[in-house]
């Protein structure tokens, strides 16, 4: 023997395990909605959104696209009226929204208010004001020819 020679074990011979082709279907685990929510949840997480998913059938894009629409949904009406916490609780957060919209219009409503009547005010003083000065008053006026006759 001679040391540092190298001796491979002798190759077994695996038979793969015989697939019976006609009965073969595709993977279709991605096509589901869950798959698909979590597939883009990890894209978001990473910060790579957006994206563009690729599938060279339409038919199958389309089926995909229904199903991430029908899981976001059903996700959305979950959170917000799922059970009766969640009910209460956007019940209560759209009571607050509500109140919050209501104060804003309210200050916007006066803020419209008072720049019109500002409006007003100005008008009103421009309009007195070409009454007072450089001969607006008729009454006031200068006749030139008065002038001449001296």
């Amino acid at each position: 023997d001679e040391i540092g020679s190298f001796n491979p074990p002798p190759r077994v011979e695996e038979k793969a395990p015989e697939i019976d082709l006609r009965t073969l279907e595709k993977e279709t685990s991605y096509l589901q909605a869950a798959t698909l929510f979590k597939l883009c949840k990890d894209l978001d997480s990473r910060d790579i959104m957006p994206a563009i998913f690729f599938n060279f059938s339409r038919k199958e894009i389309e089926r995909m696209l229904k199903k991430l629409v029908d899981e976001l949904e059903k996700r959305q009406y979950d959170k917000y009226f799922g059970d009766e916490d969640a009910k209460y609780r956007t019940k209560k957060l759209n009571e607050r929204r509500r109140a919050e919209y209501e104060q804003k219009k309210k200050a916007y409503d006066e803020a419209q208010k008072m720049k019109a009547s500002a409006k007003q005010e100005s008008k009103a003083a421009r309009a007195s004001g070409e009454n007072e000065g450089r001969g607006g008053n008729k009454s006031e006026a200068v006749d030139p020819s008065a002038d001449s006759m001296m």
